[in-house]
């Protein structure tokens, strides 16, 4: 990727996770992820997300013309996240890969299919909008839900969309939410 190849960039939905928007981004350019990465001088690793919190995010920002200013409170919610000291990663994890939960009625909302940062929290289990749970796994083939990165993860399923299961391609938003017993 030269300066010039990169056209066409997909807008940043506020408090989006930088990974998810990462994705959107090299699907639209039909790049892979490490790619579009290097490019944008992120380190490519385990947690897209992470990484991007530590990058020149105003020369990111710039490069896909943007505000300098458009990535500055993911950033700022990414490190406070992680000073939280809690026990465990904060993040959601799947082996080596980010890991989200959905709730597919905002699936079904959005107007821009997009995967929000604090989807990822550990701590986060219900949808404040819809007071349903939130899930973790696809469920068509039960895998858990992270972002493809490769472009035979993509391939391989028909990708098209971040609100896709990168195992099987299945829409996330058509589950049925699943609401706690009250009692």
């Amino acid at each position: 990727m030269s300066d010039h190849e990169l056209h066409g960039v997909c807008e940043y939905e506020f408090l989006e996770a930088p990974s998810s928007w990462l994705v959107r981004v090299a699907l639209g350019q039909g790049e892979p992820v490490n790619e579009l990465c290097k490019w944008l001088e992120v380190k490519y690793g385990p947690d897209l997300d992470i990484n991007f919190a530590a990058a020149n995010v105003r020369s990111i920002a710039r490069r896909c013309g943007f505000a300098e200013t458009t990535f500055f409170p993911i950033c700022r919610m990414l490190t406070s996240i992680q000073s939280l000291g809690y026990g465990a990663p904060p993040l959601l994890q799947a082996g080596s890969k980010a890991a989200y939960q959905f709730c597919s009625i905002c699936l079904r909302e959005q107007e821009t299919p997009f995967l929000p940062l604090h989807w990822r929290l550990r701590p986060y289990k219900m949808c404040y909008r819809h007071s349903c749970l939130m899930e973790s796994i696809c469920p068509l083939c039960g895998r858990s839900v992270t972002l493809a990165r490769q472009r035979a993860e993509i391939a391989r399923a028909s990708i098209a969309l971040v609100t896709q299961c990168m195992c099987c391609g299945h829409l996330l938003s058509k589950a049925e939410p699943s609401f706690p017993i009250r009692s």
